[in-house]
């Protein structure tokens, strides 16, 4: 799961609680926007969010649909050599994850940002094969050549539909997940 995933989940737990939804999509904007902020640096409930986080990401890791759909990705990418292969495949299935959803919830958690975070969020995203190629370019292991975007693309928007079509039962099935009351 991306931010905006995280904040449709974070919106059905809390509600319009933009603080929680802000900080359930904290730790996904930090690393992305190079900030230094921990839970420490949040409020209380902003940092209910950040933790109600990292369950949703590791029910959703394990989830069959991302698992299925990782694997399906990967054996589309055989450009790519195995450590881009695997990045791809899962920051992909993500971003399009996060492509359908509406981003209704992510416009609330702004709301409790700063305003010279929120500000950073205007204007439309680049496609998915881009937000990837940024995402791994950086990382020697994981990096890919730029001229081979085109084809991560069209990987991508072929499984595009799939990711679609599953995109509610996974967030619906993360969401009854975090619900659940957790062992000691």
């Amino acid at each position: 799961m991306n931010f905006l995933a995280h904040a449709e989940v974070a919106r059905l737990v809390a509600g319009d609680d933009a603080e929680f939804v802000w900080g359930a999509v904290l730790p996904d904007l930090v690393p992305m926007l190079g900030l230094r902020i921990g839970r420490a640096d949040v409020s209380a409930r902003a940092a209910e969010g950040w933790r109600a986080h990292h369950r949703m990401d590791e029910v959703f890791h394990a989830h069959p649909a991302f698992l299925a759909g990782m694997r399906s990705l990967h054996a589309d990418l055989d450009v790519l050599a195995r450590g881009p292969r695997r990045a791809v495949a899962h920051v992909g299935w993500e971003l399009l994850l996060d492509d359908a959803v509406d981003g209704d919830a992510f416009r609330l958690a702004l709301t409790a940002a700063p305003v010279e975070l929120a500000g950073r969020f205007t204007g439309a995203r680049p496609p998915v094969a881009e937000r990837v190629w940024r995402a791994v370019a950086r990382r020697p292991r994981l990096a890919f050549d730029p001229s081979l975007v085109d084809h991560v693309a069209a990987v991508l928007d072929a499984h595009a539909p799939a990711i679609a079509a599953v995109a509610d039962d996974v967030l619906t099935d993360v969401l009854v997940a975090i619900r659940a009351p957790q062992g000691p």
